[in-house]
Formats: C-alpha cells, structure tokens, sequence
C-alpha cells in the first residue's frame, strides 16, 4: 500500500515539473518578444523623421472615417455553454493561467510549493521505482499432499502399526460420540471417561504422577456475613452437587446482629453466597433436605430445631421448634434426615440427653422423643451420632464424656445399648476396659462407599479432643479396629470418602487435612495440606464424586481442596485390598491379645 502511495505522489510531482517547464518557456518568449530591437527600429521609422529645432511637427496622416453612412447588422449569438469540472480537474485548468501583472511572483511560489513537495515526498531506492508491483503473497503456503499410488496405500493399510492405530482411535471416537449422545439424554455415568487407555495398568503401586495430591482451589468468606464467625457445619446439596451450606456461630463484635448465619454457596461461583438465612441463636448444626431441595434444616444453641424456605422471600425461619420440657433445651450438634422420599423424618440430639424425631411440615412439637440413658438416671450427651447407609434405626452415639453408644430409635431396643470400650493400663501395669476416647468425642461417621468386592458397612470412624482417630466395626464392641495417632492437636472432624472404600479425611486444630488411604497405608496419611496455620478446622465433607473436600476453619473461611484421580478415585482391586488390610489387622490385634 505504501509503495503504491509513493508511486503515485511520484507521478504528481513530475507532471506539475513538466507543466513548470512550459509556463518558463512561454514566459521566455514572450520576454525576447517584447525585447527584439529590430521591431523598436521598424516601429521608429513608421513614426517618419524627427522635426529640426523650431520646425513645426508634420501633420499626421490620419484617415478619418465617413461617419455620415452607418449600417446596422444583427447576428445571433448562441447562449454559452454551462459545464461543470471537477475540483481536480478545475485546479488543473486554472495552472495554466497567470495573470500578467503577478508572473514573477507566481513562478516565485510555483518553486517554493514543489520544493515543499519534494522535501515531503520520502526517497526511495531507485531500484524500488524501477521494479513494478508484485502481487502480495501469501505468508504461509498451504503445503503439498503428496499423492500416493493405490499400490502405496494398499501397503499403509495392510502395515500392522497402522492397523492398531486406527482400530483404537475408531473406537475412541465411537465411545465419545456415545457419550455425547448420554449427555443429551442425561444417561452418562460422572466418571466415565470415554478416553480412557485400557491398555495401561491402574494395579501397579507405583505412583507415575508427580505432584501433590490434594491441592487448595478456592476460599470461601464473605466479610459482611463470616467475619467474626467460625464455621460449625457444611453439607452438599444432593439434588444440586454444586451448593453448599455452612453455619456459623455468633461474632461477639457485633452484639446488635443475629448471632446465628447459614450460608448456601455455589462452588463454581465463590465471590458471594447465593442465599443468606438468619437466626437469633448461633446455629451449630445445618443440612439440606434430600428429598426438598429448597429446605434447610438447623440446630441451634438455644436448643430450637429450625428450618427456613428458599421459597420464601424473609431470611428468618418459617418453621421452628417450642423451647420446653418436650423439646430439646440445650445445644443440638447433630441432626440427620432419614427415610425415603415419601416418609422421612428429622431426627436430632443435644447434650441435654434427648433424641427427637420431628415432622418437617410441623415443627412445633417433635413426633418421637426418647431419653438417651446410658446408665440408670444418667443421660448420655449426646454430641455426634451416624446411622448406618440408608439405615433409619440402629446407629452409633458420640457423647461428652468420650464414649460411643450402640443405640436404636424403635423396637424392643430402643434406646442407648451396648457402649463401644476400648483397653487402657492402669497404674499398676493392669489392663482395664475404658471408654472409645479419653476426651469428648467430636464426630461419628458410617462407611458409605458401596463396593461389589466386599462389605464394609459395618465400619465407621470416630475423631476425638484427646488427639486421636479411631476405626470401629458396629458389630465388635470390644475394641477399635485400628487408633491413627498422628495428630498433634484435637481432632475436630473425621468423614469417609464416599467412592473409594479405603479412603477417609480428617480435619484438626491445627489446620491440617489429611487424607487417608487403608490400603496403603496404616500409618501416615496418604497425603496432607495445611490450610491455615493453627487454625482449627471445625467441619470437613467430601462432594458426591469424590474428587473435592470443603472444610471450614474456625476464621469462618471454606477451603475448597482438589483431591487428584490416582487417590480420590478406587482401583480396580481396592476391595480387596482393604479386605486384606482388615484381615492384617485383626491378626496383629490377635497376637498383641496373646502377648
């Protein structure tokens, strides 16, 4: 484009050269025109000689016209033509006109404009205006498919790499069209990957990938609502895997606002809550309703039992318990729904010692409400409780004073049964039953994951103050299974992975989550992140994949923890591995019994 503007601008200068040329020359003939001395000698002798001094001038010999005759003559004259020019081509027109008077200077500023123009005009090579204008090409040539005889493309077809090349990547490509197809129709499977290389060994023990296993990808806190507030519970949606809601305890700052907050969040859009419910009393417990997604359900510390509506406009509860004899009057930690999607029931506990079952639709008065007695006249405190997958009846009771509890709701057992021990020394060297922990037990969780390779629902897990976690089976009451003791701080929260049978989290005081893996490992966590230094985190829960963790801080931050595929995710054999891990376990138990 530039060299076609300077081509141009080229052309310009060299016709108002040449027209330059012409306006001198006729300038110069018109100048030795009027300076010829031969036509001033001719026009002196017509004049006739010059009169001798004092003679008088000769008459001149002037022909005087006959002014007594006149003819007149009329002609028609042709009205002038009306034409319009352009702007360029009137300028042209008009240069060739000087007015005789300004020549001089009209030359003058002729030659000062075309030097202005010259000055303007950039140089250029004289081999760039010699050479004429290529076409533009194109930067990047398309290049040549080579063309192969039939011959050729029989042998590419009929070589063995090819062959198993393209036999796999059909298949690759048939999978993940079927796939799409699932999608459209809402029939795919969350962790199928129609990609997947079957010819690699996910059995081998040998970890290929580098890097950590666990790694921090969002923080949850909004100022307004979570700054002063530690976190008490969180708990996924199971209609909308993406919402979370957490509770938060009273800010002692602020005295003039409510002091309990429920927050719901979106993990794929963290910046702010999507839902905001308030309470006049710090809520210690939270969960959404399986069945009525737009429910939540909370415990609080005055003792009510309350539940607010998406649905609704107020931010307060629409529902919530009487505070009485018949009800609970103290702190409610735990609460669970349980049943199906045409009958279920709340069921919650507090320290007061009180089991309620409530109606969701009437929360003024519980349905069901039993006395949870572990002794005559002694009520247990309750401070945790986990029923079994999809169990409604039988489940296990964490209490104050450090002891875990079979319990049931209905029947010829209901109530507070047979207490989980464990075997202490006492000061003499004896052993001696003692209670699961040696300080209050802080949470129970039941094994979810359900496996085709063996059956661990029998299992569960149980964190503690006195710095340990412990593995119990529901069906031996006599000691824990196995008593992890790395912690160095309380252990505030404790969960089983839901895909993975071996795997389980746990959250203590000093910031720290690690994971777990039985089948690997016994002693050490698998992996482990420190979220926040010495800051306990109050609540941890794994999301219905498997693959994130969110856990609450007692800063009133949620940390959204990736958990990588090679741990989050079951082998092949992991049943069967941990069957194994079972059965080591009870062997060394055995031995150490007899010892």
């Amino acid at each position: 484009r530039k060299s076609k503007m300077s081509s141009s601008i080229r052309a310009e200068i060299e016709k108002k050269k040449e027209q330059l040329k012409l306006l001198q020359q006729k300038r110069q003939e018109r100048l030795q025109k009027g300076s010829s001395s031969g036509d001033v000698q001719e026009l002196i002798k017509s004049l006739g000689p010059l009169p001798k001094p004092g003679q008088s001038a000769r008459p001149l010999n002037i022909r005087r016209a006959d002014l007594s005759k006149s003819v007149l003559r009329s002609e028609s004259i042709p009205p002038a033509k009306s034409t319009t020019y352009e702007k360029c081509v009137q300028a042209d027109l008009m240069q060739d006109y000087v007015p005789l008077e300004s020549k001089a200077d009209a030359n003058e500023n002729k030659n000062r404009e075309e030097e202005q123009e010259e000055e303007d005009v950039p140089e250029l090579p004289e081999e760039e205006a010699e050479v004429p204008e290529e076409p533009a090409q194109k930067k990047t040539e398309e290049p040549e498919i080579p063309t192969i005889t039939e011959e050729q493309a029989k042998e590419i077809q009929n070589n063995a790499e090819f062959k198993e090349f393209f036999d796999k990547s059909t298949r690759s490509v048939e999978r993940l069209l079927e796939y799409k197809k699932a999608q459209w129709d809402h029939k795919f499977e969350q962790h199928y990957d129609p990609l997947a290389d079957y010819s690699l060994d996910l059995n081998n023990d040998e970890d290929t990938d580098k890097g950590e296993a666990i790694q921090v990808s969002a923080q949850i806190f909004d100022k307004k609502y979570n700054d002063g507030r530690a976190v008490t519970c969180l708990d996924w949606s199971t209609q909308h895997p993406e919402l979370l809601c957490a509770s938060y305890n009273a800010n002692p700052d602020t005295p003039n606002e409510p002091d309990g907050v429920v927050c719901v969040w979106n993990r794929r859009q963290t910046s702010r809550p999507e839902n905001v419910f308030l309470c006049q009393s710090a809520v210690l417990s939270c969960s959404f309703a399986p069945f009525s997604p737009h429910i939540l359900v909370g415990g609080t510390y005055s003792g009510q039992v309350v539940l607010w509506d998406d649905r609704e406009v107020k931010r307060t509860p629409v529902q919530r318990s009487a505070i009485n004899a018949g009800c609970h009057t103290h702190p409610v930690f735990c609460l669970n729904i349980v049943g199906s999607k045409t009958a279920n029931s709340l069921v919650t506990a507090s320290t007061d010692g009180k089991m309620c079952s409530w109606d969701m639709d009437t929360l003024n008065e519980p349905q069901e409400h039993m006395e949870l007695l572990s002794a005559p006249n002694k009520q247990a405190a309750a401070t945790c409780f986990a029923f079994p997958s999809g169990g409604i009846n039988e489940f296990v009771l964490g209490a104050e004073e450090g002891a875990i509890y079979q319990a049931c709701r209905t029947g010829a057992r209901a109530g507070v049964g047979q207490k989980f021990q464990d075997v202490g020394v006492e000061t003499g060297g004896n052993a001696v039953n003692t209670n699961a922990h040696f300080g209050p037990v802080t949470a129970v969780d039941f094994h979810q994951a359900h496996s085709s390779g063996g059956d661990f629902s029998h299992l569960f897990l149980s964190s503690s103050t006195d710095w340990t976690t412990k593995l119990w089976s529901y069906r031996n009451d006599k000691a824990p299974l196995l008593t992890f003791e790395n912690a160095s701080d309380y252990v505030y929260d404790v969960r089983w992975s839901p895909v993975n049978p071996a795997l389980f989290v746990t959250g203590d005081g000093t910031g720290r989550l690690d994971v777990w893996n039985l089948s690997n490992d016994t002693e050490q966590p698998a992996d482990y992140v420190v979220l926040e230094e010495k800051t306990p985190i109050n609540s941890v829960r794994w999301t219905q994949d498997g693959r994130h963790i969110a856990a609450g801080d007692a800063d009133g931050r949620i940390h959204i923890c990736d958990v990588a595929e090679r741990l989050a995710l079951p082998r092949a054999d992991e049943a069967t591995r941990l069957t194994q891990t079972l059965k080591d376990i009870q062997a060394s138990t055995e031995e150490i019994k007899e010892t």
